[in-house]
């Protein structure tokens, strides 16, 4: 109290502008500090997880470094109360700074593969069971145990209790010392989530190198047909860490404790290639499941990917954990508007495991570029579309004139954005649908375009945009066919048609977002042609570019199976 005071009278003393500034400099300067430093430090635990885990012939763990723990905490290694230190994401063990090396080395994290190596003719090891691996403390509070089904486990103010981190039960330490049958403290059954965990008695190394890539692994295969593994579909997580937020770094932890590491991958080309081509090898006895962590455009890369494989048997239904901006496709399949923050994780793989199995127009969008005379003379806009793509695919919609010019703007922003962040996101959008509102430079797009459906020449009446809808949703949430009435029947996203409708201005697209206005309903069609005479800005499925006077033909590609969450 006394310190208080006296901070108190000497703070008063700084009576002037002058004194006011030194102490907000020396604020500042602290925090730039303190965050230099925690980056500083998570960078060295980074370099140093990494070490770790290429020592050995068994995988180590992946430490992530945590300046603060929001609850009370204990070091596995020396039982001390920690309020900083490292926690690795495979098998939830937690650890201070000075007992990072020792921890690494007494305790083993969980094993993603058989290390065995048996014979596949013995038929004890063709069904032998998994070993629970059991992690002491750091539990949820009213934890239950699975022996005596008493709701306090981790209750004590100390390390204590056990944790299988693959099954996910929770134990007394005197229950897992005193029980008289030994199979259910011995052998894990993987849990809640057993039909969607790569479960590693069933996995095997290709070499002795410790590898966390999925091309280096194989399903033993005798040994899942020896068994009983007829609802055994795994499920493969794929986390896009620029979407939204940038919230798959929060997120991605929680599926590296539940799941197989394996299966939990950082989308990067080579990583998915590699992931799909070895569910392809095994499609012919294993049914896969996907969930795809991102955005429209995240989930459109994963299917263009898939569509390039030819599956033996089974094809991998694809759903979504939405960290977008838009997330339009996730609203069509109930799998919400987005996440922000902690997710119960938990409770989205039971979701997964409960989702129904669903088919999914998807286009092909052929752009052929109209030859005409111009000056010698080139604008910045031929410049960027000289290369322009002749076909892509199109899984939501597709777009030309002043929304398509929002998300063109949008995206030449995002670009410089140092702290991505989807309530920003929304925000810039705003700003741009704003300024359109008032400079229009879309205005002349019907002047300059022709309209097909179905072979079919369409009149138009003054718009700034034309949309092709294959979803329920479009623009962030809006049901553009939901709007108003309409004489077109109720749309489908897997009956071989696509609705069109024009939009009259950035204005226009303000009013359907709050349900003040409807769209302009011009029909429905299984093929559409449009035709340009002068450049103007196209998107598809969120990705915006601008291209030259061009004829875009659209026709239906093939249908891919995803999973719809129920609604219960």
């Amino acid at each position: 109290m006394k310190n208080t005071i006296k901070f108190a009278n000497w703070l008063s003393r700084w009576n002037d502008w002058s004194g006011i500034m030194r102490i907000s400099i020396v604020t500042a300067l602290f925090v730039i500090i303190v965050v230099l430093f925690g980056l500083k430090k998570r960078k060295f635990w980074s370099k140093l997880s990494n070490n770790f885990s290429q020592k050995g012939k068994h995988l180590s763990h992946n430490w992530l470094w945590y300046d603060l723990f929001t609850t009370p905490t204990y070091c596995n290694m020396c039982q001390s109360v920690i309020v900083s230190g490292a926690c690795c994401i495979y098998c939830n063990l937690y650890t201070d700074e000075k007992c990072l090396k020792k921890a690494d080395k007494i305790f083993r994290c969980k094993h993603i593969c058989d290390i065995h190596g048996a014979s596949t003719s013995d038929t004890t090891f063709l069904k032998r069971n998994w070993e629970h691996k059991w992690i002491k403390g750091n539990l949820k509070l009213k934890s239950n145990c699975f022996i005596c089904h008493e709701d306090d486990c981790g209750s004590n103010p100390t390390l204590s209790d056990y944790r299988c981190c693959w099954c996910l039960r929770t134990v007394h330490e005197t229950c897992l010392n005193s029980v008289s049958n030994r199979e259910l403290i011995d052998w894990c059954d993987f849990g809640d989530f057993k039909n969607i965990i790569l479960k590693p008695n069933l996995i095997q190394k290709k070499s002795q190198v410790s590898s966390i890539s999925i091309k280096d692994y194989k399903i033993n295969s005798d040994i899942l047909n020896s068994s009983d593994y007829v609802n055994w579909t795994p499920l493969f997580v794929f986390a896009n860490w620029t979407s939204g937020s940038a919230d798959a770094s929060l997120i991605m932890p929680h599926f590296y404790r539940i799941l197989n590491p394996l299966q939990v991958v950082e989308m990067t080309k080579e990583n998915i290639e590699n992931s799909i081509k070895w569910m392809q090898d095994y499609s012919d006895i294993v049914e896969f499941k996907i969930l795809v962590c991102g955005g429209d455009g995240s989930i459109g890369w994963i299917l263009d990917t898939l569509s390039s494989y030819e599956f033996k048997k089974f094809r991998p239904a694809v759903g979504i954990l939405p960290l977008g901006t838009g997330n339009d496709l996730s609203r069509t399949l109930n799998w919400g508007q987005g996440y922000i923050g902690d997710v119960d994780i938990e409770d989205i793989l039971h979701e997964v495991i409960r989702a129904e199995h669903v088919k999914l127009d998807r286009w092909q969008v052929k752009i052929n570029k109209i030859n005409k005379k111009r000056s010698s003379e080139k604008s910045v806009f031929e410049k960027l579309t000289k290369n322009t793509d002749n076909s892509r695919n199109m899984n939501n919609y597709f777009s030309i004139g002043c929304d398509a010019l929002v998300t063109l703007n949008f995206h030449k922003d995002r670009k410089n954005m140092w702290f991505p962040n989807r309530i920003l996101n929304k925000l810039i959008y705003f700003k741009y649908g704003t300024i359109d509102t008032f400079l229009k430079e879309c205005r002349t797009l019907t002047e300059n375009l022709e309209l097909q459906l179905d072979d079919k020449i369409i009149e138009l009446p003054h718009l700034e945009s034309i949309v092709l809808l294959n979803i329920s949703h479009w623009g962030g949430g809006v049901e553009p066919w939901k709007i108003g009435k309409s004489s077109f029947p109720e749309p489908k996203i897997d009956d071989g048609y696509i609705e069109v409708f024009g939009i009259y201005s950035s204005f226009h697209i303000a009013q359907m977002q709050v349900g003040l206005n409807e769209p302009y309903r011009i029909g429905r069609a299984q093929k559409v042609r449009i035709k340009t005479t002068r450049c103007f800005p196209v998107q598809i499925d969120g990705e915006p570019f601008e291209q030259a006077p061009s004829v875009f033909e659209i026709s239906l590609s093939n249908k891919v199976t995803m999973l719809r969450k129920n609604s219960i």
